[in-house]
């Protein structure tokens, strides 16, 4: 037979065990759904059509066999076929005249002039030209760039000058090699100015 100090130990480890097992169990058990129904992250695209702030995509203006100006590695424009074109990536697969190869992005396809015979913008693609934000031809790739649309700003002394201009892409091709830039020259000049401004608009940047 227990005696009374005997059966209350016995039912203090009792209770124990018990109030142990439970909070024991409380905790596997939320773990477990937690892990299964979490949620997956939020898509930023779905978030801003939501707010209302989704960007624009730009609409796709090539065609399959369209013979095109496109951008290669070194900065400079060739001739060249679009032979596929990936909307998603906002790409075009091109074949150049050398038989050389290349996903090439929109934003580095100029189609030369439009129908109308007027040189398009580089970067909005469109063929205004009206101060103070005339269109400019790059002297070294023959491309065409609105002054407000280059990075940096094309100021209007570059216009009243018969001085040449490089646009921003031939800046580096012409002045960057192998052991560092150019340090001499105009457009080592233009070098300097070129890398002091950013390529995007940090207003429009999401941090």
């Amino acid at each position: 037979a227990f005696n009374v100090l005997e059966v209350a130990h016995v039912h203090y480890i009792c209770l124990y065990f018990r109030d142990s097992t439970g909070v024991g169990n409380s905790v596997v058990h939320k773990r477990s759904p937690l892990h299964r129904n979490q949620k997956p992250p939020i898509s930023l695209t779905k978030l801003s059509s939501r707010d209302g702030q989704k960007s624009k995509k730009p609409v796709c203006k090539f065609e399959e066999g369209q013979d095109v100006l496109a951008r290669w590695s070194d900065g400079l424009f060739y001739l060249g076929t679009i032979k596929k074109i990936n909307k998603l990536k906002q790409s075009c697969f091109v074949i150049f005249e050398d038989s050389s190869k290349s996903w090439v992005l929109w934003k580095d396809i100029q189609t030369g002039a439009t129908e109308t015979g007027e040189m398009v913008c580089t970067i909005c693609q469109e063929e205004y030209s009206e101060a103070p934000n005339e269109m400019v031809i790059c002297d070294k790739c023959g491309q065409g760039y609105h002054q407000l649309c280059h990075t940096p700003n094309i100021g209007s002394n570059v216009i009243d000058s018969d001085d040449k201009w490089l646009c921003r892409q031939c800046v580096f091709a012409t002045t960057t090699k192998r052991g560092g830039a150019l340090k001499k020259g105009p457009n080592a000049k233009a070098l300097q100015v070129t890398k002091q401004t950013s390529p995007y608009n940090v207003a429009d940047l999401e941090w």
